[in-house]
């Protein structure tokens, strides 16, 4: 069995993972980012089955990483959220115009 020697390794190459990765790409740190699915498996599959919300938090960090611009034109903004409980009592009504 070889070895390996990385400071950090990083579990999970999604949106976090991904992130986490870039963040530290110029620290002086030996960073590893391991995930269940290949490269191959990641690039491959079908656009557009999972919807992601992302708090402004979340946009800043992407901005500063230097991503969001390459986001932004699969990116639709949140203009009204509606939260219910099938069968309970009560709602949520979110809307960014108010």
């Amino acid at each position: 069995m070889s070895g390996f020697d990385y400071d950090l390794v990083i579990v999970g190459g999604g949106l976090v993972g991904g992130s986490l990765a870039l963040a530290l790409a110029r620290a002086p740190l030996r960073v590893a980012v391991v995930d269940a699915q290949s490269e191959t498996q990641r690039r491959t599959a079908p656009a557009g089955l999972r919807a992601l919300a992302l708090a402004q938090g979340s946009v800043q960090i992407l901005d500063r990483l230097g991503v969001w611009p390459a986001v932004v034109p699969k990116a639709t903004p949140i203009s009204r959220i509606h939260v219910s409980d099938r069968g309970h009592f009560g709602k949520t009504r979110l809307d960014a115009e108010r």
